[in-house]
C-alpha cells in the first residue's frame, strides 16, 4: 500500500512558509495518523490530509490569531481571549475552506478542533487529534503519552479520552484553565461508552 500521499499544491505551499520545526512536527503528525488510519481500517490518504492541514496557522502569535479569527467571524470567548493559541485550529480550517484546499466537513471539523476535540469528531478527526497528541516530540509536555497512543491502538474514543484524562488532570493539578469543549468531550465519551 502506497503511504506518501502528494498534497495539494496550495497546501504545499502553505506548508513550506511554516518554521522547520512545524514542518517538522507536522511530518511526523502526518505518519502517525497514516499509521492510526490502516490500524483503524480508515482512509489514510484522507487521514494524511488532515494531519498535514492541522497547523497551518499555528505560526501565528496570539494576537494575530485574535485579528484573524475576529476578520473570520470565528466565535472568541473567554477561554479564547485568555489562551489565544487556541485559535490557530479554528482559523486554520477557515483559512483552508476559504481558499478551496479542503472541502471534506470531517476535515474541516478535525483542523478547527484538532487541540480541543469536540464530541462530534468523526474517526478521521479523532486520529488527527490523537495523532497530534502523540508525536513524540511532545513526550516532555504530555508525559502520559504512552498510554494514549496503547489505548488509542484498542480505539480511538479511548485514545482521545486517555489525552483528556492526562490533560485534564494535569490542568487540574496545576491550577491552570480547562477548554470547555474538552471537558464536554469528555462527558461525551464517558456516557456513550458506558451504555
Amino acid at each position: 500500500m502506497r503511504m506518501n500521499f502528494d498534497l495539494p499544491d496550495s497546501l504545499q505551499k502553505h506548508l513550506l512558509s511554516l518554521p522547520r520545526n512545524l514542518r517538522a512536527h507536522i511530518s511526523r503528525v502526518r505518519k502517525i495518523a497514516r499509521e492510526l488510519a490502516v490500524e483503524h481500517s480508515l482512509n489514510a490518504e484522507l487521514a494524511d490530509l488532515g494531519a498535514a492541514a492541522h497547523d497551518v496557522a499555528r505560526h501565528l502569535s496570539g494576537g494575530k490569531l485574535l485579528e484573524e479569527a475576529e476578520k473570520l467571524q470565528i466565535p472568541v470567548g473567554e477561554f479564547e481571549r485568555f489562551a489565544p493559541i487556541i485559535l490557530h485550529g479554528p482559523v486554520g480550517a477557515c483559512w483552508l475552506k476559504k481558499e478551496g484546499i479542503l472541502s471534506d466537513s470531517g476535515l474541516l471539523e478535525a483542523v478547527y478542533w484538532h487541540t480541543s476535540a469536540h464530541p462530534d469528531l468523526d474517526p478521521i478527526g479523532k486520529v488527527i487529534f490523537i495523532a497530534d497528541k502523540i508525536d513524540p516530540a511532545k513526550v516532555k509536555a504530555y508525559p502520559f503519552q504512552p498510554s494514549v497512543a496503547k489505548a488509542a491502538r484498542g480505539s480511538l474514543d479511548e485514545g482521545v479520552l486517555a489525552f483528556l484524562d492526562g490533560i485534564i488532570k494535569e490542568q487540574v493539578d496545576q491550577h491552570r484553565c480547562i477548554h470547555p469543549m474538552s471537558a464536554h468531550t469528555r462527558n461525551r465519551l464517558i456516557i456513550e461508552n458506558s451504555c
